[in-house]
């Protein structure tokens, strides 16, 4: 009897080819997303772990104010730690660009090549990869940097540097105006030589021994400096001074696996994700099922008669389904692993972060997932709607007894016959509406994911170019002897917040009462602080509440309270009266280190340790849009398809379970125009209403889960969009609703009168 009955399946797929076709797509295309970027995060991941033992990633590194003696680094490393010097400086080039230029690395952070070599002489040197591709440079190209020609003898990258950032704390990596170079010993000496007035950072990496980074820290911290030195750096002599400046573990750092902090949760959000995709389309196939079983009641009855088991006939309706998924998420699971699926999600990875070409990963799990799974729960969920289905009497399954739904007893008597009609409509096929009303949800939660993203990166793109009132932002090593004209001083000091895993740089800035460049306006006291309106939507505090930062060199925290929140979105900003903020860091009246202008100002490059422009922070906010149209296009692509497939899945078979009181609708006279408002626009004022609540509702749950998924950027996560964009949503809901009503409304016009003679008992 199973051969007998196998032979049905392939009338049924013939039947139905469309519907199937479209489930097929449905799930190959989710199983496609899913394993291309679970795949992906798993590459990134396992590639950065293998990549960062290789090249022996720090655990940690500081900066100090003038270099450590030979002495000093030898004492520092007497508990088994590995110190190494990376002292460093930043060179502009005529295109506005700056390179880092640093020494060959030979044990920590090591430099992994992607092509090319080591420098070997001093006119040779390794271009860091991502500066060197946006250049259109590659070994062998001349190079000149301070009127020296150099040879490129490789490209590459290293652990440090995963996300390039220029400075710790900024807020994006330009790649396109900030790279890094690798000489030789002599080479780098030879270009600091020539300008022996150029700005060096002395940063030493560190592996651990027998010690704790704390422990590592506070050995650091009891390391002075001459009286003499001091006043070479700062300008002002001093005694017993501690040469550390700044501490940063590598977990803090966010520099160095940046590219799998951001990833990782796309692996998290893929999985879970799937698992409601495959839950919604197991009940949309359920629902298949079920109308197949409507259909065939007086064939499954009559096999009954004849002696054929339950068991058998559930074994036979599962096999399509299951084929049909099985099919799908092998199809998609294949597409996943392929060029076009975990290269592509892979791209806008490499075209952001530094990092070496990685080994593709084809975790077993993803595969079980991809194949298994998705026959899996279709099993499972159709099997129960199988055995509830045929659970009759052969009698009542050969005269197709179906329960009368109590929504077609609603008391409607004082409504238009037709109105009445759709509710009662609405309320026998209350399951189907369900699906469809559920189905569009999940596609409206993957919309806003998109749209959130798109909100997120124009709010950063706009605020921040408004709230950005200066022209220049000069960091100085010192004090200048007189305030340029026009300029106004402040006092900077780099701290930072850890919340939800991630520990991120924040901007202690204290201003003067009449700074013309903020609007926040501190009142007196250590502990008394306005902050940025970014940093107030990251971290969700408001006027009264108490927050703390973390000063990491000295191993300190510092408690604020907020008195306000000021409109200023650049970066993670709060703000101090700044002498308030002298006494608390122990400065002297009159210490500053950063000056504002709305022009240039003429100031000794010596005295400058960076110089920061508008136009930088204008460029900085279009990176956000840049790199992530790709994510938020693909959300906004991928949710309308899963919206219109299920939308049309379910109204087909809406119609084809209506076509009996169809066909007898238009043997009463009613013209298909008729018929079609009575069958179809029901549902899409069920779409309509159901969006009104849907829309604002998906876009709530995406608002709570947005600020997980941004952890690790040094922004504030603003998320508010216009209103009249719900307006739009809801529309182009109603618009896809319109569209399928369309297609199938060449269905409508094929049910003719015929239907219910054929169905005459």
């Amino acid at each position: 009897m199973g051969r007998v009955l196998d032979k049905r399946i392939l009338r049924q797929l013939r039947k139905n080819f469309l519907r199937y076709l479209i489930l097929f797509a449905l799930v190959a295309v989710s199983m496609y997303m899913i394993i291309s970027m679970v795949s992906a995060a798993e590459t990134v991941m396992l590639g950065s772990e293998k990549a960062n033992s290789a090249n022996a990633v720090e655990d940690g590194e500081f900066t100090t104010i003038v270099p450590l003696t030979g002495e000093e680094k030898k004492t520092l490393g007497d508990k088994g730690t590995e110190i190494e010097e990376s002292a460093s400086t930043d060179i502009a080039l005529d295109d506005g660009s700056v390179l880092r230029a640093m020494k060959l690395r030979e044990k920590i952070n090591k430099i992994q090549t992607d092509e090319g070599r080591y420098p070997q002489a001093d006119n040779e040197l390794v271009l860091e990869k991502r500066y060197a591709y946006l250049h259109s440079l590659k070994t062998g190209d001349r190079i000149t940097i301070s009127g020296k020609e150099y040879t490129i003898s490789g490209t590459g990258s290293v652990p440090d540097y995963d996300q390039p950032y220029k400075n710790i704390f900024d807020m994006v990596a330009d790649s396109e105006h900030f790279g890094l170079i690798f000489l030789t010993d002599s080479g780098y000496e030879g270009l600091t030589g020539q300008d022996p007035e150029r700005v060096q950072e002395y940063t030493y990496f560190y592996r651990l021994g027998d010690e704790s980074d704390r422990e590592l820290r506070d050995r650091i911290k009891e390391i002075r400096f001459t009286p003499e030195a001091l006043a070479a750096q700062t300008g002002s002599p001093g005694e017993g001074i501690g040469k550390l400046e700044l501490f940063t573990e590598s977990e803090d750092n966010p520099r160095i696996n940046a590219a799998v902090n951001d990833i990782k949760m796309n692996k998290t959000v893929g999985l879970f994700a799937g698992v409601v995709m495959l839950i919604l389309l197991a009940y949309v196939i359920s629902v298949f099922v079920g109308h197949q079983i409507n259909a065939d009641s007086g064939v499954i009855g009559a096999l009954y008669a004849l002696g054929v088991k339950k068991n058998n006939m559930i074994r036979h309706y599962l096999k399509l389904p299951v084929i049909i998924t099985l099919a799908a998420g092998i199809a998609g699971t294949v597409l996943g692993f392929s060029p076009v699926g975990m290269d592509v999600q892979m791209h806008s990875t490499y075209d952001y972060y530094s990092l070496p070409v990685f080994d593709k990963t084809y975790p077993v799990y993803l595969i079980i997932y991809g194949v298994v799974v998705p026959p899996l729960i279709a099993m499972a969920v159709n099997f129960l709607v199988l055995n509830k289905k045929m659970s009759g009497t052969a009698l009542s399954l050969m005269r197709n007894a179906q329960k009368q739904k109590e929504g077609s007893r609603l008391k409607l008597s004082k409504m238009k016959f037709i109105n009445k009609f759709r509710i009662r409509q609405m309320t026998r096929e209350s399951k189907t509406a369900l699906t469809v009303v559920a189905g569009m949800f999940i596609a409206l939660l993957i919309l806003m994911l998109g749209v959130n993203c798109l909100v997120f990166c124009r709010h950063v793109e706009k605020e921040n170019v408004e709230d950005t009132r200066y022209e220049y932002m000069y960091t100085l090593k010192k004090p200048l002897d007189n305030v340029p004209e026009g300029a106004q001083e402040c006092f900077v000091r780099s701290l930072s917040k850890t919340d939800r895993g991630y520990t991120l740089g924040v901007t202690l800035l204290g201003i003067k009462d009449d700074n013309t460049y903020f609007d926040a306006r501190p009142g007196k006291g250590v502990s008394n602080a306005v902050v940025g309106s970014g940093f107030a939507t990251k971290y969700n505090v408001k006027e009264g509440d108490i927050f703390t930062l973390t000063d990491s060199a000295q191993d300190r925290e510092y408690a604020f309270r907020v008195q306000g929140v000021a409109d200023y979105s650049v970066g993670l900003t709060v703000f101090m009266d700044i002498e308030s903020m002298r006494e608390l860091f122990g400065q002297d009246t009159g210490f500053y280190n950063v000056l504002l202008s709305d022009k240039s100002l003429d100031i000794d490059s010596g005295s400058l340790f960076s110089t920061q422009t508008k136009k930088d922070v204008e460029r900085a906010s279009k990176i956000f849009i840049s790199k992530m149209t790709g994510f938020f296009t693909i959300m906004i692509v991928l949710s309308v398809f899963i919206f219109g497939a299920v939308m049309f899945l379910m109204f087909n078979v809406m119609v084809d379970r209506a076509s009996y009181g169809i066909s007898l609708m238009k043997i009463f006279g009613y013209r298909n125009r008729e018929v079609r408002k009575m069958y179809m626009y029901g549902n899409l004022y069920l779409v309509i209403a159901s969006a009104i609540i849907c829309v604002p509702l998906a876009k709530l749950l995406m608002d709570m889960a947005y600020p997980e998924m941004v952890a690790n950027v040094t922004s504030g996560t603003f998320l508010s969009m216009p209103a009249v964009w719900y307006g739009v949503i809801i529309a182009g809901v109603a618009a896809v609703c319109m569209v399928i009503i369309g297609v199938l409304n060449g269905k409508l016009r094929k049910i003719t009168p015929a239907v219910v003679l054929k169905n005459r008992e």
